[in-house]
This record gives structure tokens, sequence and C-alpha cells, in this order.
């Protein structure tokens, strides 16, 4: 295999990294640095363009903002439960 660019999208950083290639296989990835990497994993994913990794971690990021704002939503309706709470509901 030729030497190739790659990208990996580090998701909990909000950062991609730039590295040089030297091997691939399905699911692992040789750096110049003689270290194998896992392609995807729950930290990082690689790719082959900073266009994809980019949009991965937008991807990501609007995924976590989501869950987060149904979370808050969710607190806010349970807290005005709890605020209409009387002793006469015991």
């Amino acid at each position: 295999m030729e030497k190739k660019t790659m990208y990996a999208a580090i998701y909990w950083a909000g950062r991609i990294k730039k590295h040089t290639v030297v091997k691939e296989s399905e699911v692992s990835i040789w750096l110049e640095s003689g270290s194998r990497e896992l392609k995807s994993t729950n930290y990082q994913q690689w790719f082959n363009s900073f266009e994809e990794a980019k949009n991965h971690l937008i991807q990501s990021a609007e995924a976590k903002v989501s869950s987060l704002e149904y979370q808050i939503q969710s607190e806010r309706e349970r807290t005005e439960k709890i605020k209409a709470l009387s002793e006469n509901d015991l």
C-alpha cells in the first residue's frame, strides 16, 4: 500500500489530527511512527478526508446537544411536578 493521509476525529477533544498511514486493514491502520491504531473506538474514528472527519464531529456534537436538551426538558417537567406537590397528595 502507498502511504496516504488520514484524519482522526477525536470526540472528547473536538479536534482532528492528520497522520500519514503506511498500512491499512479493515479495522486498523499503521502510522509512519510504527504505531497501530484501531479505525474506530469510543474516543476517535479515522477518515480518508478532513471534511468527513469534520462532518462526523459536527454530527456527534449535534446529537449530544439534542440529548442534553431532552434531559433538560425532562428535568424541567419533573421540577414543575415537584413544585405542584402538596401534603394533600400523600
